[in-house]
């Protein structure tokens, strides 16, 4: 499966809590969630959830527990 999203190098990469998705960060200052249950079905991703603050390099990311489609990222 391709999970596609980002045009910058990937700096953090974290699954959730249930092994259902994951969410990742990049140089470019995006990040994306991923939910692979839709992502097999619809061979596509839901882009609601990304976040980009153009000019900022975001280095890491935690997805926060007990929540969906939610982390905290740091650049």
């Amino acid at each position: 499966m391709q999970c596609k999203g980002h045009s910058g190098k990937i700096c953090g990469i974290d699954w959730f809590k249930d092994d259902s998705g994951f969410s990742d960060c990049c140089q470019s200052g995006m990040v994306a969630f991923y939910d692979l249950s839709q992502q097999r079905v619809e061979m596509s991703r839901n882009k609601y959830y990304d976040f980009q603050r153009r000019g900022v390099s975001i280095t890491s990311i935690a997805t926060i527990p007990g929540t969906v489609m939610e982390a905290v990222a740091a650049s």
